[in-house]
This record gives structure tokens, C-alpha cells and sequence, in this order.
């Protein structure tokens, strides 16, 4: 992931200097993966995995997660566990036969689930059609971890039409 963004970066500083907008237009909507990735914000390229914001609580890390990476579900790493929250929760309930926790961490619903179980889940999940994202624990900010997008999975179709 660092070094797909010092190349993108790179070949973006080399367009600035051509101020040729159309061109690094071209290149996201060629590459629409890229927007999975990265944003655009005072001119620079930020990745969208690991926010510079140090939240004040859980549910905000988890608010901001959404925001950013709509129509995926996330799974949080929360020590030995992964958790998942809201509308995320619901799903994997149904996909899992897990308890629903009400209210958990400030958030209206959730489910968790020990770590050793992540591949299988994401594997089924994947495969009935879902987006997921595994978000890790990264270094302690005052309270809270900061939190990062370490893996994105999601069907995708190659040329032939088949999915990947």
C-alpha cells in the first residue's frame, strides 16, 4: 500500500507540473479502484485507511469508517476479537447465526467474534456477494487506538465477465 502511493504520488506531483487536471482525472477513471484507496484533500493524496483525525471514542472511529467506505462491511479488530456494529451486524447475524448484542460501545447494535475466525467469515461473505474491510488496531492515541483499513476484499469482474 506505501509504496502504490509514492508511485501514484510521484506520477501526480509529475502532472502538476503539466497542470494537466484531465489527466489525473484520467487515471481515477480508468482505475476506479483507486477511489477505494485514496482521497484528495488541499490538493494532496490522502489514503482513506488511516485517518489523521485522533478520535475521542470507538464510535466515531466507527462513524468515520462508514462514511468512507460505503457498501462495505467492516470488521474491527478489537483486541483478540473482531466486532462488527449497526447495520454491519445485522447482516453478519444473518449470514453467521451469532448473538446480536444491543448498545455496544455507544452503537446501536453489535456482534463479535474471536480473531481465528476472520478468514472463514470474510471468505463467506465475499461469496454471497458483500464488500468487506478489516480495520486494525494501530498505535494507542490519548484513549482510544487509532484504528487503519488494512485489507479491502470484493468480488470483481475480469474482462471475460468472470468474477475474481
Amino acid at each position: 500500500m506505501i509504496h502504490l502511493r509514492q508511485v501514484l504520488a510521484s506520477y501526480l506531483g509529475h502532472f502538476k507540473h503539466a497542470d494537466s487536471h484531465r489527466l489525473i482525472r484520467g487515471v481515477f477513471i480508468k482505475n476506479p479502484w483507486l477511489r477505494q484507496l485514496f482521497y484528495f484533500r488541499k490538493g494532496k493524496l490522502k489514503l482513506k485507511s488511516a485517518p489523521e483525525t485522533v478520535f475521542p471514542c470507538m464510535r466515531e472511529q466507527v462513524w468515520f469508517f462508514w462514511r468512507h467506505y460505503p457498501g462495505f462491511i467492516l470488521l474491527f479488530k478489537v483486541g483478540r476479537y473482531i466486532e462488527l456494529y449497526g447495520g454491519d451486524a445485522k447482516i453478519l447475524r444473518g449470514q453467521a447465526n451469532l448473538k446480536l448484542r444491543k448498545y455496544r460501545r455507544g452503537l446501536r447494535y453489535g456482534i463479535g467474534f474471536p480473531l481465528r475466525m476472520t478468514k472463514g467469515m470474510r471468505k463467506n461473505l465475499l461469496l454471497k456477494g458483500y464488500k468487506t474491510a478489516l480495520v486494525m488496531e494501530g498505535k494507542t492515541g490519548d484513549r482510544v487506538k487509532r484504528r487503519y483499513v488494512s485489507e479491502l476484499t470484493m468480488m470483481v469482474k475480469a474482462k471475460g465477465g468472470e468474477c475474481k
